[in-house]
């Protein structure tokens, strides 16, 4: 029964849902897939225990929820306060992953990427403040893959990432 929902859940986000993102009114029907596959994430993760492959897909369907649901950066459904819970609960997984001992590069790696994108749903609220803290949740984390990983594109391009969403939040409360 539970490989079967979180079959299901990954059917629904996934394929369903970006067979049908770019018709014509489909915005009805996208929101109902949301609403579903939000259910399904809920209950897998109250059975998720342990498992970090799980915790990971989770995390990713989150975000993909998150994103569906309100990432000002991409066509949305406009709820950011449904994004924001989303991703809230996205962080919550990777951020265990990422404390984890064996917690591996990609983990941290996609820990600052899912503080990068509660930060921007913060943003797009208008509190500052709030996507500030989030951002400097990320940035040292950020700093230390590019300056550990010094040859790998993916550690920098993690810290370029950060440092451009810092700068931009700054520049939008004024700090230039």
């Amino acid at each position: 029964r539970f490989n079967y929902v979180r079959e299901l859940a990954g059917s629904l986000l996934f394929d369903i849902h970006d067979s049908i993102r770019d018709l014509p009114g489909s915005t009805p029907a996208r929101k109902i897939l949301v609403d579903r596959a939000l259910k399904y994430l809920d209950n897998l993760s109250a059975e998720a225990g342990d498992r970090s492959d799980l915790q990971r897909e989770l995390a990713a369907a989150y975000e993909k929820v998150g994103d569906v649901q309100g990432n000002p950066r991409y066509a949305n459904l406009g709820d950011t306060a449904g994004a924001i819970a989303s991703y809230r609960k996205a962080l919550r997984l990777r951020a265990a992953l990422a404390d984890h001992v064996g917690a591996n590069f990609q983990d941290r790696v996609a820990l600052t990427a899912t503080y990068e994108k509660l930060a921007f749903g913060l943003g797009a609220t208008n509190n500052f403040r709030a996507e500030l803290q989030t951002l400097q949740s990320a940035y040292p984390i950020a700093e230390r893959l590019a300056a550990g990983q010094k040859g790998n594109p993916h550690a920098q391009e993690a810290f370029a990432a950060a440092s451009f969403a810092m700068a931009q939040c700054l520049a939008d409360m004024g700090d230039l």
